[in-house]
């Protein structure tokens, strides 16, 4: 019977794990380029007493559906119209992110907001003139009238894409170049969070976590009870 009980506090403990999950993506409503992530309880065994009894661990993915595209007129702001990803160097290490809130550093690098360089085809663009950028909206970056550098754009495998904090994303899948991508210049990717959706899922997770309460209330009466006729 203990066992019963065990199963059942560790259902309840991977639903309060999704429920953090979305509580993370309705912090991030306003969060540029956000995506929200999905926590999905995957059953690994189970038992023939109840469906409430079974093995169950969280699986974690990525939705991709396009954000709305907010107008900045920053030169700098750049919003991705299709799939894919914006690449950035930070550490060493490539990192995914569909925040397009640039800027242009001192060396006429175009960075993140935590100063990271976006990844281009020469490497990364340099000698930028912040008044004179223009982006194509095939990712062609002109500097001054003149042609400097080209973006490319990555796609890869959700299931292995990880967050790495500030939008940010790390992938264990293999990165490949978008070929067809669209890029508007002066504007921004905004969250593609649906909060009421997020307040439905809350509302299931929680009735589910009462039910699951109830269940364990039951069982350790039960097990009380049997205690206690044995011991007359």
């Amino acid at each position: 019977m203990s066992q019963l009980i065990n199963e059942l506090s560790s259902v309840m403990q991977t639903e309060i794990k999704a429920i953090e999950v979305t509580a993370q993506n309705t912090a991030n409503v306003n969060s540029i380029g956000y995506k929200t992530q999905l926590a999905d309880l995957q059953v690994t065994s189970g038992t023939n007493f109840s469906d409430l009894i079974s093995g169950v661990e969280l699986t974690k993915s990525t939705d991709l559906k396009q954000g709305g595209a907010k107008v900045t007129s920053n030169l700098t702001d750049l919003a991705l119209l299709t799939q894919g990803w914006f690449a950035v160097n930070k550490d060493g290490v490539i990192h995914l992110t569909r925040n397009g809130q640039f800027s242009i550093n001192e060396r006429g690098v175009l960075v993140t907001q935590a100063g990271d360089p976006v990844i281009t085809s020469s490497g990364y663009a340099t000698g930028l003139d912040a008044n004179s950028l223009e982006i194509s909206v095939k990712g062609q970056i002109f500097s001054q009238g003149k042609m400097v550098d080209q973006f490319i754009i990555y796609q890869t495998n959700t299931k292995k894409l990880f967050s790495a904090g500030d939008g940010l994303y790390t992938s264990q899948g293999q990165l490949k170049e978008v070929e067809n991508f669209k890029i508007l210049q002066g504007a921004l990717e905004t969250s593609n969070v649906d909060v009421s959706a997020e307040m439905l899922r809350v509302i299931e997770k929680t009735r589910h976590i009462e039910t699951l309460q109830r269940a364990m209330s039951t069982y350790d009466e039960m097990l009380k009870t049997g205690i206690n006729q044995i011991g007359k």
